[in-house]
């Protein structure tokens, strides 16, 4: 079976404001993952609006086939430069993976994708070329398992500046932090946390401008079989419940009525586990956890 990469990204909203102007989306086919991060100019409703634009032009260009010319022709055409300062109305990064292995990325304006490959951080095999009169860079290369990689606005680089750190927190004292963190071999969910939570502490818990992380860690596949449910007809328990037991990977059932059909089937003892009742002598909200061998 082949590795997969698995996202988690998280964003701050600059202080004072209700929508983040960075946009991320993440599509998947059962062999190709498709990653976009964009950061629209200024903060608010405008760069939310310039932002979720950019992603949604380029993924769905992307996904349909489109070459990096015309998805940059097109931002291009749609999305011009800001005239009184010259800067695009909107940063992007797509990243592209095809089983869980060859990737191809294009930055335009992005702060450059951090990459951890066998727990050393790696310079990107990329090159820069002129498209539409914008300055893009391409780059391919193979992914390992237990290999990282972090995509970032310039919220986070710029984080802390006049504090802790002149200048920001740095891509490169970013970059390092991954590579330290990659040792814990912790999930994409965790490090995108621990991003997030030294961002926000750097602010101060007031961040100076929208923020995001995208965290992404290759790694084989996990199978998880859920029965829910029992069958309609009660003559069909024994054949669902042999189909559940026969399948590869971790096991679970959720429902009460269904974890007693299957210790019947099974001939073995449920044993149910009752929550204790919460503060102030309340009822549990939780239903109780029970167990049963040969489920996990």
């Amino acid at each position: 079976m082949s590795q997969i990469v698995k996202v988690a990204w998280a964003s701050l909203c600059k202080k004072g404001e209700e929508l983040c102007g960075d946009w991320v989306k993440v599509a998947r086919t059962p062999t190709s993952l498709s990653v976009v991060l964009s950061d629209g100019l200024g903060s608010g409703v405008k760069a939310n609006i310039l932002s979720t634009l950019t992603v949604e032009i380029a993924s769905t260009m992307f996904e349909g086939g489109a070459s990096v010319d015309e998805v940059i022709e097109t931002l291009a055409a749609t999305l011009p430069e800001c005239q009184q300062r010259h800067l695009a109305y909107a940063t992007f990064a797509v990243l592209q993976v095809q089983n869980g292995r060859d990737a191809s990325l294009v930055e335009y304006d992005s702060e450059p994708l951090i990459w951890i490959h066998k727990g050393e951080l790696m310079a990107l095999p990329g090159q820069e070329r002129q498209v539409a009169g914008r300055t893009i860079r391409e780059s391919r290369f193979q992914l390992d398992e237990g290999d990282y990689m972090v995509m970032v606005s310039d919220g986070y680089v710029h984080a802390g500046v006049g504090g802790l750190y002149r200048f920001g927190w740095g891509w490169n004292n970013i970059a390092q932090a991954v590579r330290r963190w990659a040792d814990t071999r912790g999930d994409a969910h965790q490090l995108v946390g621990s991003l997030r939570r030294t961002c926000l502490k750097l602010y101060d818990g007031a961040p100076g401008d929208d923020a995001t992380a995208v965290a992404m860690r290759v790694r084989q596949p996990r199978s998880l079989t859920v029965l829910t449910g029992p069958p309609s007809q009660p003559e069909r328990d024994g054949e669902v419940v042999d189909r559940f037991m026969a399948a590869q990977g971790a096991r679970a059932i959720c429902g009460g009525t269904t974890a007693q059909m299957a210790a019947r089937v099974l001939g073995r003892t449920l044993k149910v586990q009752w929550m204790p009742g919460a503060a102030g002598g309340r009822p549990s909200r939780l239903p109780p956890v029970a167990s049963l061998e040969g489920i996990d």
